[in-house]
């Protein structure tokens, strides 16, 4: 009985370090094969265009491609493209089919310096159409090309069709009469609600305008709204072309432009809310002039279109044709398309999918599965035995470490949204820019972050995602309550007996109004609540639904919001900030501001538009209308061994863990 009694203890820990032994030799033997934990219940759907979570959205991007996207140092990068160029399309119209074939004999006898002065490309006629290609979006020499090929034109109307809610039913009721379709040139739309054509040729006695109007009138049950927008000699259209690389799709079958294509069909009749929307609503249609050339041709110009395409996922256009997208997305749920990303699914279901590489070259990592919907014993006895390798995208609840655990280590995800404070400037007294401004020395980001967000979020001092090559490296001051009473005082508030500030009127009192299907924006109204007690500013936070706060901006029935707005990587912040527009809910209002938005709207240039953008930025910032407070982040944890050595604090994906190419 004695040796029993001592002799288990003996084994129990013999038996422990027999354990350890095998759990290093188990590690050692699957170097390539890794298991990570996943925080959310349940496996994600994987659509493409609307993650609902962190780890939706790291997984898409590893399994699918962008044409283009946003490398590591914040600037743009190929995708499945691998160059890219804005061009102007121009077309005119002949009555007679030899006009347009002599126009282009003359063109093509000009051909060398005088095209290059024009920033001429190519010059194509086509029946009774000519068609000219310029290399400069903005400022090919349209006239001195049509007076060099003394093109005698036909005039060209741009009629607008307004029919809310039923713009594609009502072209459709417009083409089925030969009358009216033969005339028509060009179709662009304006989402559902409306639509423009483009109208050549004709009959003087055919009164089109009035006819359309009874036509449509006795097709649809009502009247349309229609007006003639302009008359032009030519129609121009800014072109974004895309050059394709030599890429396959994970079924072994090549990337093209028809690809191209058949993904902007698929989504620009959905109602899903993409980032850089108003890039994909400008456009009048893709074309494909060659199996890796694509044409983007847009109804107006607008630089920022480039935009839409940065990180948006290409699908297979023989999927797209057997699997119609539902508005809710819940084909992806039961199917996945092949991607072209690095990365390809090799199986799933409910709990959980493995993803392996989706080519053979070498790489650290070879196969990753990913588990979800483990119980807490479960997670600690994988953590112990060194079977978990990364608790991701975030891990609110860590195991306990043991002696034969690894250490782990915290990685931030990179932002996706931003927190702000909206002010109404229409109100008192938030129309006191010192009163605007002494409420945004007062605000203390970091406190804001270690005690509202737990220490996970970043201090954030731009209208713009960190990182981007539009981004200004803006200075984050800590709060200064004693300036901020200073600001106050200058503009008439002064502290009564009770410390609050005061003025003959009454007291500073405002109310913030908070989307209460955030909890984090609640925790962050209240600490910020207590910020600014500290110059004596009363603040009432109110919860309210999403959809009542947005009413309430939308009519300017509010002081201030906290608000969390989508990092996006336009530079076009005219619906937001331009005086005139419904999106400016704050009512700010700088004829400057106004011009320098007119002008990012027609650079095409990224590298141009960030000093533009940066200087609007300023000029906003410098009023104090918004105030930009953090940068929202989840924390994965990976074990040390699985780190590249860089610092926890900087933004980590699961791509970055994947595509580190194989030790030698």
């Amino acid at each position: 009985m004695r040796s029993l009694v001592f002799g288990l203890p003996l084994a129990f820990v013999g038996l422990t370090w027999w354990a350890a032994d095998q759990v290093r030799v188990s590690r050692s033997l699957r170097q390539g094969d890794l298991v990570a934990l996943m925080s959310q219940p349940t496996m994600p759907a994987l659509n493409p265009y609307l993650p609902a979570s962190e780890a939706e959205r790291q997984l898409i991007d590893l399994i699918h491609a962008p044409l283009i996207k946003v490398g590591p140092d914040g600037r743009l990068a190929p995708g499945l493209a691998s160059d890219w160029r804005w061009m102007k399309r121009v077309t005119v119209w002949f009555a007679e089919l030899k006009s347009a074939a002599d126009a282009a004999k003359r063109l093509e006898a000009r051909r060398g310096e005088a095209w290059n002065q024009w920033k001429l490309e190519s010059a194509t006629a086509q029946g009774r159409t000519l068609s000219l290609t310029f290399t400069d979006p903005l400022f090919g020499a349209v006239r001195s090309v049509l007076e060099a090929a003394a093109a005698k034109v036909q005039r060209v109307s741009i009629l607008r069709i307004e029919l809310p809610g039923k713009a594609r039913t009502a072209q459709t009721a417009m083409m089925n009469r030969m009358d009216f379709a033969v005339p028509v040139q060009r179709v662009w739309f304006d989402g559902e609600d409306a639509f423009e054509i483009a109208i050549v040729g004709v009959p003087a006695e055919f009164e089109y305008e009035r006819e359309l109007r009874r036509h449509l009138s006795q097709a649809m049950g009502r009247e349309p709204v229609i007006s003639t927008q302009i008359e032009l000699p030519m129609v121009e259209e800014p072109a974004l072309e895309f050059t394709l690389r030599d890429a396959r799709w994970h079924d072994g079958s090549p990337v093209t432009a028809q690809d191209v294509r058949a993904t902007y069909e698929a989504l620009i009749r959905k109602p899903w809310q993409l980032p850089n929307r108003e890039g994909l609503r400008v456009i009048r249609g893709v074309e494909v002039v060659a199996p890796n050339r694509a044409h983007v041709l847009l109804w107006r110009h607008y630089g920022p279109a480039l935009a839409a395409w940065i990180g948006l996922p290409i699908l297979p256009a023989s999927w797209l044709q057997h699997h119609a997208l539902d508005d809710a997305g819940h084909l992806f749920q039961r199917e996945l398309p092949p991607g072209a990303g690095p990365w390809r699914v090799e199986q799933r279901d409910y709990s959980s999918m493995v993803i392996q590489p989706a080519t053979d070259k070498p790489a650290a990592i070879q196969r990753l599965t990913l588990v979800t919907s483990l119980s807490a014993f479960t997670m600690q006895l994988g953590y112990s035995t060194n079977s978990l390798d990364l608790f991701w995208p975030s891990a609110p609840a860590l195991p306990a470490p043991t002696i034969s655990s690894e250490a782990l280590q915290p990685r931030s995800s990179p932002p996706q949204r931003a927190v702000q404070v909206l002010w109404n400037l229409r109100r008192e007294p938030l129309h006191q820019p010192l009163v605007r401004e002494a409420l945004s020395v007062s605000v203390d980001r970091r406190a804001v972050i270690a005690k509202a967000l737990q220490g996970k979020g970043r201090p954030q001092g731009s209208l713009f995602a960190p990182g981007l090559w539009l981004s200004s490296a803006s200075v984050i001051e800590t709060g200064d309550a004693v300036r901020a009473e200073h600001l106050l005082a200058s503009a008439g508030w002064l502290r009564n007996v009770q410390g609050h500030a005061s003025s003959p009127n009454g007291t500073l009192l405002l109310t913030l109004l908070v989307p209460e299907d955030l909890p984090v924006l609640a925790r962050i109204a209240a600490e910020l609540r207590l910020q600014w007690a500290r110059p004596g500013v009363q603040i009432i936070v109110k919860p309210q639904p999403r959809a009542l706060v947005m009413s309430a901006m939308k009519s300017g029935a509010f002081d201030g919001v906290v608000i969390d707005v989508p990092l996006e990587t336009s530079w076009d912040l005219w619906p937001q900030w331009h005086s005139n527009e419904a999106g400016n809910f704050t009512g700010f209002s700088d004829r400057q501001v106004d011009l320098l938005l007119e002008a990012l709207k027609h650079e095409f240039h990224p590298g141009e538009a960030a000093p533009r953008a940066q200087r609007a930025e300023s000029l906003i910032l410098a009023s104090h209308a918004v105030l930009p407070l953090v940068t929202v982040h989840e924390e994965a944890m990976i074990r040390t061994s699985l780190g590249d050595g860089s610092a926890p604090p900087s933004p980590w994906t699961l791509s970055d863990l994947l595509t580190r190419p194989a030790r030698p």
